[in-house]
């Protein structure tokens, strides 16, 4: 962890509770009117005396072991990989781990697991995890596995060795085989959503040497918790918590959730005096650059960072006859939850694909009934791309929305043993009724959506970002003649106009074969396939037999996710007018299979690192030694050693949800 240096230099404010005259400056500002102040001193903001750190990306890693592959495993070879996985093993005494690595049926390999977490991370989101082989590594496939339940740690290295340090992530499940960038890679692999993290990590604002004092800490911390609030349990609270003279932890609002690089850059435009002589000038100002495209992002961003009381000057921009202009204020209304730019933000989405991916972002943050309705409405039309983003964002937005459609992959055969309710009713008084089960029912292997579309019938599949299998539209049918096997032991089968399909599951352990039987109906036959124990990823690859062979009416699509960010960061940052060079609809941009996972990824240390102040002093970003609340919680400091990702929504679109990612 970064350490700052104690030693006041040159400048610096003074440690303790004495007021520094910059912080008696700061106060007399926030108390001081508007004309008494310098054009310079009124316009300061929190990115000139404070910068969030923790917005990199972290890589954790460690070793794990894959089961119940079909003879395409290996023994490993002595190394210190092997003997992290016999130490791992040994734990359970009833375990004996040469029969488990030297298995003779070759079902199980020793693979190495790796996770990206990143600040604003907590222990609900949901992280992908990539399985890689060793290099000398005698494993043909991945395929059909399930990874064993392995704790990743951060990894250093000392006297040339590496050292495991704190475990952050316990990751499990079935292994999806394929990369971002060769999906048809069997001897690589991805968890999907099979990894959590510990604990949460928070954001960290660290104050700049000149200004650093325990008041000072104090004030900021009062500023941004009169702006910004976050819910814990029923109450809210806010978001900043001063914890030395020059350190804050942030969380993180819920309506930013899904865009955390969005606050971020808001809260560094947060100004420092607060009058309502400078409210007005501000509105007045900002107002007027929000009007002119190349200005327009940059003044929508200080206008939120205002709160509520920019919301009309942002509402009149929406009748601007300039497209970009319209979007940033709409974005910015989104994110203070005023619906009034929602029906801007969804004419956006269909015909702005440069914007697509933060529009829908911007709809999944607000918490009005206009951006739920728009959100159903887009999954009626024919773009899948923009039909799949808005069920991420209306996921995002409300898990638990109707219009989803979530059904229960397991229990299928429970409701097929379940009584008939006239039988029931004929129970005489006094014979004794069925037992209920008192077990609450088994967590879903993935997650299953029929969605009420008046579109064409769609299927769409993740292979990237989470476990799910989205049909748009009802009456889905597999049809026959029906030959079909996945990479795991079921096999599927049924000929010509058989209205029943015939389903096993063949194991190699030479038990007898487990035969269920279903409809052509294809919610039927994925709920029959997962009753007989198949994986998401062997789902999967049925579905995706089934498409090749022209067994499935619908169009079937994997990872349809808008993905164009370039242009919106241009729009932003630089103020180009992106919409000059295309005044037509466009066609849809995606994220194809075997792009990067997170078009975030690259991006959000540099966007924000546009909003802060240049030349400062290296040394003024140093943050003070922490407390024991805030070094529990491990990485703040270090989340910036690689290129950052960005999490939430923006990265699943990832999730995020997130990356609405997520």
């Amino acid at each position: 962890m970064r350490r700052g240096d104690r030693r006041a230099g040159p400048g610096a404010a003074p440690a303790g509770a004495g007021v520094s005259a910059w912080l008696g400056a700061v106060i007399l500002m926030i108390a001081a009117p508007a004309a008494a102040l310098g054009q310079s001193e009124a316009d300061k903001k929190v990115a000139d005396i404070a910068e969030p750190l923790g917005f990199g990306q972290k890589t954790v890693e460690g070793v794990g072991l894959v089961i119940g592959l079909a003879g395409t495993g290996s023994e490993p070879r002595p190394s210190g990989y092997r003997e992290k996985l016999e130490a791992e093993i040994k734990r359970n005494p009833e375990l004996d781990v040469q029969t488990i690595l030297a298995d003779p049926f070759l079902r199980t390999s020793l693979v190495v697991v790796r996770a990206s977490i990143t600040a604003g991370v907590t222990p609900e989101d949901e992280l992908n995890v990539e399985l890689l082989l060793p290099a000398d590594s005698e494993t043909t496939s991945l395929a059909g596995g399930f990874l064993m339940g392995t704790w990743l740690h951060e990894v250093g290295i000392a006297s040339g060795g590496q050292l495991d340090g704190k475990p952050w992530v316990y990751a499990y499940g079935p292994v999806l085989t394929g990369s971002a960038a060769d999906p048809e890679d069997l001897k690589t692999g991805r968890v999907l959503g099979g990894g959590r993290i510990k604990q949460a990590i928070p954001y960290v604002l660290v104050i700049g040497e000149r200004f650093r004092s325990g008041a000072v800490a104090k004030q900021l911390q009062d500023l941004l918790n009169n702006r910004f609030q976050y819910r814990d349990g029923r109450f809210k609270k806010g978001v900043a918590t001063a914890k030395t003279d020059n350190t804050l932890v942030l969380n993180v609002p819920d309506r930013y959730h899904h865009n955390q690089l969005r606050y971020l850059q808001v809260l560094s435009q947060v100004r420092l005096a607060q009058t309502p002589e400078l409210l007005q000038q501000r509105l007045d100002r900002w107002g007027e650059e929000l009007l002119v495209p190349e200005t327009a992002g940059a003044a929508a961003l200080k206008l939120e960072a205002l709160g509520g009381n920019a919301s009309p000057t942002l509402a009149k921009a929406l009748t601007s006859d300039h497209p970009q202009v319209r979007f940033f204020a709409a974005e910015a209304l989104a994110y203070l939850d005023d619906p009034a730019g929602s029906e801007e933000l969804a004419k956006v989405i269909v015909e702005r694909p440069e914007f697509r991916t933060i529009a829908l972002a911007a709809l999944a943050a607000m918490d009005q009934p206009s951006g739920i309705l728009r959100l159903r409405e887009l999954m009626d039309g024919t773009d899948p791309v923009v039909r799949y983003g808005a069920f991420n964002a209306l996921r995002a937005a409300d898990p638990g929305d109707p219009s989803l459609g979530r059904i229960r992959v397991l229990g299928l055969l429970e409701e097929r043993n379940r009584p008939d309710p006239e039988d029931e009713m004929s129970l005489r008084f006094g014979e004794e009724a069925p037992i209920a089960s008192t077990e609450p029912p088994r967590e879903d292997p993935f997650e299953l959506y029929v969605v009420r579309s008046e579109g064409p019938p769609m299927i769409h599949v993740s292979r990237s970002r989470r476990r799910e299998i989205v049909l748009f539209g009802r009456g889905h049918a597999l049809l026959t003649p029906v030959v079909l096997g996945g990479t795991g032991p079921i096999l599927l089968n049924a000929s010509a106009d058989d209205p029943r399909i015939e389903i096993s599951r063949i194991d190699l352990t030479g038990a007898p074969p487990q035969v269920l039987t279903s409809s052509t109906d294809l919610v039927e036959v994925i709920r029959t396939v997962s009753a007989l124990g198949a994986t998401y990823p062997q789902i999967i690859s049925v579905l995706e037999g089934a498409g090749k062979q022209a067994n499935l009416e619908a169009d079937f699509l994997v990872d349809a996710v808008p993905s164009d960010v370039e242009q919106y960061d241009r729009a932003l940052l630089t103020g180009e007018d992106v919409t000059k060079a295309d005044d037509a609809v466009s066609p849809a941009s995606f994220e194809p299979e075997g792009a990067d996972e997170d078009p975030g990824r690259s991006r959000g240390f540099r966007l924000l690192k546009r909003l802060l102040p240049r030349n400062r002093p290296a040394d003024e970003a140093s943050p003070a030694p922490l407390d024991e609340a805030v070094e529990s919680t491990g990485l703040e400091a270090e989340l910036q050693v690689e290129a950052p990702k960005r999490p939430g929504l923006i990265s699943r679109l990832r999730d995020r949800s997130r990356g609405v990612e997520p």
